[in-house]
């Protein structure tokens, strides 16, 4: 990870697959050596390399994973004067719940019915069916 400062306009040179270069939320990100492991391809990422791909990113709904997959290959940040706001907004935002399930108290729907009441209900469904 690295401190330095980058400008827009340096990672807009840094536009082919071999020499890839993309900004998500203010950060530079030298994505050349992940475009062929991305799991939804290099083509989706050369359609944003030298440009800001915050919002295509945070679109998807990246895993944690990503995002420190993303802190590796950071080599800069922009420099405060060319930081969007939304990008400020989205950077010092925090999540606001919890999003794990917690398996212990789940059941499969299937398991949840008597097996009478499912011969019961495919009877049924069958006979009105037929008629």
């Amino acid at each position: 990870m690295s401190s330095q400062e980058i400008c827009r306009f340096e990672v807009s040179q840094h536009c082919t697959c071999d020499d890839a270069w993309i900004i998500i939320h203010n950060d530079v990100i030298d994505v050349t050596k992940f475009l062929d492991e991305h799991p939804g391809g290099a083509e989706i990422m050369l359609e944003y390399v030298g440009c800001d791909a915050t919002d295509a990113f945070e679109s998807v709904g990246h895993s944690t994973s990503a995002r420190m997959l993303a802190e590796k290959y950071k080599i800069g940040t922009l420099p405060e004067h060319e930081v969007t706001k939304t990008a400020r907004y989205i950077t010092e935002a925090k999540p606001t719940r919890d999003c794990t399930l917690d398996m212990s108290t789940t059941r499969p729907v299937l398991l949840s019915f008597k097996p009478m009441q499912l011969q019961n209900t495919a009877k049924s469904k069958r006979a009105e069916l037929f008629w």
